[in-house]
């Protein structure tokens, strides 16, 4: 690697010579680190716990949960079967019953575009029994439409009442919409629409980078001023979220153009690399501190940028390839990610084989369920939920071999869900087709963190481990779980890692809240405060404390189109948010118990 520094003091640029020895490279060993699990159990959040003062059923839990993760891998009639279990457990949960009905509609929508309306008219005949206070005009409508295709194309079929007629307080709305707020117990939550707000000076921006400092706020927008044109500035924000100074950019873009850029917590300089692997120093007000120019013979350009709070130490990776630098953007050294698990190297194992006899995973499945014969999907998800009634855990408490059991039971049915069972065992020759693929033995860095005074190192990975290092390199920690690492953030007492849909918030290494979120949590749906933290998604905002407490929700008016929430911008007593043409003030204030 070869570099060339130079750094800007009292507006001079001075040259300065390269580090006096090679940098140190080496990898990373976390042999003797402490290690530290995070759990993987999802469980109900807090929001649901202020919400319902139900005592749970036993085993309603594990129901949601195998419902909500089938749900989102599009497996509704899983998702169905499992929220109707939950359903019998408990019919009076707002959330189920809004999950129930979503997934009712994907099944039969999905039925009526296949034009298979004999199973989308059973869907919704079900769907009516299960949820009759949940149905709309719009679940009325399909049926009736549903109906009149049966009764044109099916002789037999007989439809015993008139044509339902259309509710007309479902055609009801509001004069004008509103914003619906929810609160946890002891807090208030305020918000109101700005209307000294202007939008005929409204600038569309693109939060590129947010960092709350002790005097407020900073952040690097990125305005969109006419397709192509953008515009870069530096915006900072009191601690009342007003603006205080906004400084254009425009000399930093045209010169390096960076990206991923991060401002340091202590909010006085930020760091940036161009696609070219020149590296910047740059201070709020404009000015080039220190800038380098990095030839390496790594694939790949750089993936993740990282600054220390006091602005010392920053460090820019390269796949699995960490490279440390001072302030001066000297390097310091150069790190290699560790190598992975050996279980950890096959991702995916596949051949292809031909055979003449019967599927065996088909009739060990009809085995297990005590099935035989042919059976139809009715009949195999009666018996489904008959052997998961008999066999649940929560039921045989005293029996060691009951989640095991449970699990084999839950696997049979999976497998034979949406099987034609006589046709699977009836063909002579099947040919299963799968595909090998080897990872690289190398980990995969997907997000990184240091502290105020790099007193701690975060390296988070596409494996699931996050490693904490000093700056000799020395392993401290190993944080594990089981998805890619999206972020990670230490603020104070807490240590905040996310992956794509979970937030763990630790506190002494203890995971003190685990938070599941409906939507990847990438950079530009999460927004810190001094009081906690924002999730973003569209038109809703979450807000939780410091711990990861839940503290609320808003839900602003508008479509997922027009508007949705651009920008927020925290301040201590609560945030602002900016929509389409809308700005909105937002308040907390906590009550005494």
């Amino acid at each position: 690697m070869t570099t060339t520094t130079s750094c800007t003091l009292n507006g001079q640029k001075i040259d300065i010579d390269s580090a006096p020895q090679k940098p140190v490279v080496f990898r990373l060993d976390p042999t003797g680190a402490t290690k530290i699990i995070l759990g993987s159990t999802i469980k109900p959040t807090p929001q649901e716990i202020q919400q319902e003062t139900n005592n749970w059923p036993e085993g309603f839990w594990d129901y949601m949960n195998t419902a909500d993760h089938s749900y989102t891998m599009d497996n509704y009639q899983q998702a169905k079967d499992a929220y109707i279990a939950a359903h019998s457990l408990l019919s009076s949960y707002v959330r189920l019953n809004t999950a129930l009905l979503r997934t009712y509609r994907k099944m039969y929508k999905t039925a009526i575009d296949e034009k298979r309306f004999d199973e989308a008219y059973k869907e919704i005949c079900e769907m009516f029994s299960i949820l009759p206070n949940e149905v709309t005009d719009t679940d009325r409508k399909k049926l009736n439409k549903v109906v009149d295709v049966l009764k044109k194309t099916n002789p037999d079929f007989s439809w015993h009442t008139e044509p339902l007629l259309l509710n007309k307080k479902d055609k009801i709305k509001p004069e004008k919409p509103t914003v619906k707020t929810e609160h946890a117990v002891g807090i208030d939550i305020n918000v109101y629409k700005d209307e000294t707000y202007n939008p005929d000076n409204e600038r569309y921006s693109t939060l590129t980078t947010q960092e709350i400092t002790p005097n407020g706020c900073v952040t690097i927008e990125n305005f969109h001023i006419g397709y192509p044109s953008t515009k870069y500035s530096i915006i900072t924000y009191t601690k009342q979220g007003d603006i205080v100074s906004e400084t254009d950019l425009q000399a930093c873009m045209e010169k390096s153009n960076p990206f991923g850029m991060r401002v340091c917590s202590m909010g006085e300089y930020f760091v940036g690399c161009s696609e070219d692997l020149q590296l910047f120093l740059w201070s709020l007000n404009g000015n080039l501190i220190a800038e380098r120019k990095v030839k390496c013979d790594e694939v790949g350009s750089v993936r993740y940028i990282a600054i220390s709070g006091d602005a010392q130490h920053c460090l820019f990776t390269i796949r699995g390839k960490i490279y440390i630098f001072n302030q001066w953007l000297h390097t310091q050294c150069i790190w290699n990610i560790p190598y992975r698990d050996r279980d950890e190297l096959i991702e995916k194992v596949s051949y292809k084989v031909n055979y003449n006899t019967k599927n065996v995973l088909i009739e060990e499945a009809l085995t297990t369920l005590e099935l035989i014969g042919h059976p139809t999907q009715d009949e195999i998800k009666t018996q489904f939920r008959k052997m998961a009634f008999l066999h649940h855990p929560d039921r045989n408490p005293e029996d060691i071999g009951a989640n095991e059991r449970m699990k084999e039971i839950l696997a049979s049915y999976k497998t034979l869900s949406g099987v034609d069972v006589r046709t699977a065992l009836e063909d002579i020759e099947q040919s299963i087709t799968l595909s090998f693929a080897f990872s690289p033995d190398e980990d995969q860095i997907l997000a990184s963190h240091i502290t105020l005074h790099a007193e701690r190192i975060y390296l988070g990975c596409y494996t699931g481990k996050v490693y904490c290092m000093d700056l000799t390199g020395k392993v401290l920690k190993v944080y594990s779980t089981v998805d890619g690492i999206l972020g990670i953030r230490e603020r104070g007492s807490y240590l905040y890692i996310w992956t794509d849909t979970n937030m763990y918030v630790l506190k002494d290494d203890k995971v003190i809240n685990q938070i599941i979120h409906p939507t990847s949590l990438f950079d530009d749906k999460l927004t810190w405060s001094e009081w906690g933290f924002i999730f973003k998604s569209d038109r809703t905002l979450i807000l939780y404390s410091e711990d990861g407490t839940w503290l609320g929700t808003i839900q602003f008016p508008g479509s997922p189109y027009k508007g949705s929430i651009y920008k927020i911008i925290p301040n201590m007593a609560g945030l602002v948010a900016y929509a389409s043409k809308q700005r909105y003030h937002v308040s907390l204030s906590f009550k005494a118990l």
